[in-house]
């Protein structure tokens, strides 16, 4: 019996781990239940929000044969913002003991302007410990949903290791010193290291799974669905939206893209269904701590950029420097003030790989997809959605 609680249910990478649980629980491999955590917004009522999830036409085709009322037997729902819960709430899960709790709920902010330090440092940071002191013992595993670019500006091959754990078991203290892009980074980095300490003391089990950037699906279909086009898909956004509100006149006057960026490094994307799966995967696994779920096959910047933007009919000129403002055109002022304060962070270096195992040994039997080999489909999937929620044609 394996009963999970799962927070961030409506966000990109929640719903398809919701998605995977439903799968394995409606097929009998599982048995047990899942308990939604979900606050009511201007969308709905927490209830209908979790049953726009099941009645989506974008969700995966797996789940067709099954009733949504047969999918929605297997969920608690919770109706309460996660910094919201109460002992009232608690009575409640203590008929769900032990429980497998995935702390997938966060907030995705790269800009390092104090708006985004206090979101983040609120969503990332005090909801988590919140959720911890609340639940206590009623947690069976703490699964923390990190990020792998907590380890913040490292050069050369980076390891699952980012909590450092001394023989005898002690959470060794949090690295200082340690340059990040971000306030986000530098948060989810010391979020976790938190939740280890944490756990540790009060004798929970404790377990930290770091998916890489996150694009749409390539192993379920529908394929190439995502809720929201975020991170490198912003890019792309961003030159849409420029072409659609600037006159024929700016547009003809760009000649020249000139992006500050470094054709050497790459990014490493995963798909959201395979983190999904590589999260259910896992979570129950007694012999991870950490790890860092990764592609094999990064994707370069110096194919990614250019191709973006030739894809929308415009060039790009990767360069080490910015251009003086009195030389820029209007596509390179607006990118330059608007956009490129936390991009460029990610398009130079320092230039590092993600270790992945190459043999059996690795701790998940789910097939990789190759993310390079579907990225024209992946962006063209953005652009006629107009990097917008999808809705049905």
């Amino acid at each position: 019996m394996e009963n999970v609680l799962l927070t961030g249910v409506t966000g990109i990478l929640g719903r398809h781990i919701l998605y995977e649980l439903l799968r394995l629980y409606a097929s009998g491999e599982k048995e047990g239940h899942i308990i939604l955590i979900v606050r009511p917004d201007a969308t709905g009522t927490a209830e209908e929000r979790v049953r726009s999830l099941l009645f989506n036409h974008f969700r995966p085709r797996y789940l067709d044969e099954y009733p949504v009322a047969f999918l929605l037997s297997f969920i608690t729902i919770i109706s309460t913002a996660i910094d919201k819960l109460t002992g009232d709430h608690r009575v409640v899960l203590r008929n769900y003991t032990n429980l497998y709790v995935i702390h997938a709920a966060g907030c995705t902010r790269l800009t390092n302007d104090d708006r985004s330090l206090q979101e983040v440092y609120h969503e990332n940071y005090q909801t988590t410990m919140w959720l911890l002191r609340r639940l206590g013992t009623l947690i069976r595993r703490f699964i923390y949903i990190g990020t792998t670019y907590a380890c913040g500006l490292r050069e050369g091959e980076i390891n699952d290791d980012y909590i450092t754990v001394s023989k005898e078991g002690e959470v060794e203290p949090f690295p200082g010193g340690q340059p990040y892009r971000n306030h986000y980074e530098y948060l989810k980095r010391m979020t976790e290291h938190s939740v280890a300490t944490w756990c540790k003391r009060k004798n929970i089990n404790w377990q930290v799974l770091r998916p890489a950037a996150i694009c749409g699906r390539l192993i379920d279909e529908p394929l190439y669905y995502i809720s929201q086009f975020n991170v490198f898909y912003d890019f792309g956004r961003f030159l849409y939206k420029w072409l659609k509100n600037e006159n024929a006149n700016s547009i003809d006057n760009v000649k020249q893209f000139r992006v500050v960026s470094n054709p050497e490094i790459a990014l490493n994307i995963i798909p959201v269904d395979y983190a999904a799966r590589v999260i259910v995967a896992l979570y129950s696994c007694d012999d991870v701590r950490q790890y860092n779920i990764v592609s094999s096959y990064p994707t370069p910047i110096g194919y990614m950029l250019p191709y973006m933007a030739n894809a929308l009919g415009l060039p790009c000129n990767m360069v080490d420097t910015p251009p003086a403002i009195e030389e820029m055109n209007a596509l390179e002022y607006a990118y330059y003030q608007k956009a490129s304060a936390y991009m460029t962070s990610y398009f130079t270096g320092p230039l590092h790989y993600f270790y992945k195992p190459k043999d059996a040994s690795e701790p998940h039997d789910v097939a990789e997809v190759n993310v390079l080999e579907s990225f024209d489909a992946l962006y063209a999937y953005a652009c006629h959605h107009k990097f917008e929620e999808p809705v049905k044609n």
